[in-house]
C-alpha cells in the first residue's frame, strides 16, 4: 500500500527514502550478476540501484555507504527479473528504499 507506515517503523533510524523504478532494480540485479558474479533478487538491485543514486548526491561525498543484500537470484528464475528482454511484462511497480547513514551512529 502506497503511503503505509507501520507503527514498528521508526522512522528516526534512517535519513532519506529513495523510490527506485522495478526496472532499475532488475538493471542493477542484472548487472551485479554479470559484472561481479552476485546472483541476487530483485530487492537487492533495488538496494544497490538506490545507493548508487545516493552515491551520485554531493550530500554524500566522503562517506561510506552500505546496502545489504539479503536474498538470492535463485527464486526469481522463472520471472520477468531473468526473462530475456521480449518475454518481459511491463508492470508498474515502485520498490522504496530506506537508507540509512551510517556517520557517527
Amino acid at each position: 500500500i502506497v503511503g503505509f507506515i507501520p507503527d514498528t517503523l521508526d522512522q528516526s533510524a534512517y535519513d532519506d527514502i529513495i523510490p527506485v523504478s522495478t526496472e532499475a532494480a532488475f538493471q542493477s540485479a542484472r548487472k551485479l550478476a554479470t559484472n561481479e558474479g552476485i546472483f541476487c533478487g530483485i530487492s537487492c538491485g533495488a538496494a544497490v540501484a538506490g545507493m548508487l543514486d545516493y552515491a551520485s548526491r554531493e550530500s554524500a561525498r566522503g562517506t561510506v555507504l552500505l546496502a545489504i543484500l539479503p536474498d538470492t537470484g535463485e527464486r526469481y528464475l522463472s520471472t520477468d527479473l531473468w526473462a530475456s528482454s521480449g518475454e518481459r511484462n511491463n508492470y508498474p511497480i515502485v520498490v522504496i528504499l530506506f537508507i540509512a547513514a551510517l556517520c557517527g551512529r
